[in-house]
């Protein structure tokens, strides 16, 4: 855990885990599993501008 960081209540995080709302990954994992999924689907979108999942995916792999 990160310094200053509050933990989720153990209880909480126990029924996100037993119903699969958390699933142990990080976000650039999540975002590679959907890039793999449906690379062009809309991801993020801000005013005009729309990003595929692959856009931030091939981001990330470059840095």
């Amino acid at each position: 855990m990160l310094e200053g960081c509050v933990p989720w209540p153990a209880d909480l995080a126990a029924r996100y885990r037993a119903r699969g709302w958390w699933e142990g990954i990080t976000i650039p994992e999540m975002l590679a599993r959907s890039a793999a999924r449906a690379p062009e689907k809309t991801a993020l979108v801000s005013g005009n501008s729309c990003l595929s999942y692959r856009h931030p995916v091939e981001t990330l792999d470059r840095l």
